[in-house]
């Protein structure tokens, strides 16, 4: 089962209406597209409309559309992209937005989602500028409030109390001129210090990272899947059934009919695994590239 947000549903539900429009205009049923390209009529139906309890993982959807596509005489993989095989953020009605008074100005919908133009002011936050000058005045304000209440008191200055402050020194223009900057001393050998340049840390080998493996089957097929060197299935699966295998060195694929079984490597756009009938053996690590498998 498919578990797909809102906006790709109304993704789906546009290609699924479109796929429909153009089979039926070229007098097409759905089982003889079915047959064409080894997909169960009832998984097209759903398809068709946009029925996500009945399709599987998104990837597969996504293949489903391009194969689809293909068969009817257009661009599938042009099709196939306007379906997000990730989930795609879902942002507030616009309508919503302007009664909430929301922190957007949100432009009004488009095809698949809604864009945000900009973003509203943020709310204003006292600065540290602006903290210090408050608690500045705060300062001043208590001290003036202090010698008020002293004058209020009968209390007077000393008149002997004053301050005196020295005369600032100029520096002689003509001693400046005839100083001469000192020499620099050569530093000490014994007190040199040698630093060694730091220790490389070795890369990380890029083949460590996991290989997943995504099977949807077409049609009945036997297989026998090994995943670093342990066989973990082996016997025969059935139309319509997915598995997900995961190892840290590589997946070994044994296929009694390759033409039954779409693949997809680590969420890559499923493909199929060989021609239908072809006993197809494929080991798959970090590294391996479907498109060169084509």
């Amino acid at each position: 089962m498919a578990k797909l947000v809102p906006a790709q549903v109304e993704q789906l539900r546009e290609i699924g209406a479109y796929l429909r429009q153009l089979r039926q205009q070229q007098g097409r049923t759905l089982e003889e597209v079915a047959t064409q390209i080894f997909i169960r009529p009832a998984l097209l139906h759903a398809l068709e409309d946009a029925n996500a309890e009945l399709l599987p993982e998104p990837v597969f959807v996504q293949g489903f559309i391009r194969r689809y596509g293909d068969a009817l005489g257009i661009n599938g993989i042009e099709v196939a992209s306007q379906f997000s095989v990730t989930p795609v953020a879902v942002l507030p009605d616009p309508a919503a937005a302007e009664a909430d008074g929301g922190n957007g100005i949100v432009d009004k919908q488009t095809q698949h989602g809604l864009k945000v133009l900009s973003k509203a002011d943020p709310q204003p936050t006292l600065t540290r500028t602006k903290l210090a000058w408050l608690g500045g005045g705060i300062v001043a304000i208590a001290a003036i409030a202090g010698i008020w209440g002293l004058t209020r008191a009968g209390w007077q200055w000393p008149s002997n109390w004053s301050v005196s402050l020295p005369e600032p020194s100029l520096p002689d223009p003509s001693s400046e001129t005839a100083s001469e900057p000192p020499e620099p001393t050569s530093p000490d050998p014994a007190d040199s210090v040698t630093i060694s340049p730091a220790e490389e840390t070795p890369a990380e080998d890029p083949t460590a990272a996991p290989v997943t493996v995504q099977v949807e089957l077409t049609a009945p097929s036997w297989m026998r899947v090994t995943v670093d060197g342990e066989t973990i299935f082996e016997g025969i699966m059935g139309s319509g059934e997915q598995e997900t295998w995961s190892g840290d060195r590589e997946v070994k694929l044994v296929a009694g009919n390759a033409g039954g079984i779409e693949l997809s490597l680590n969420g890559s756009e499923p493909m199929p695994l060989g021609d239908s009938g072809d006993v197809t053996t494929l080991t798959l690590t970090p590294t391996t590239d479907l498109n060169s498998l084509r």
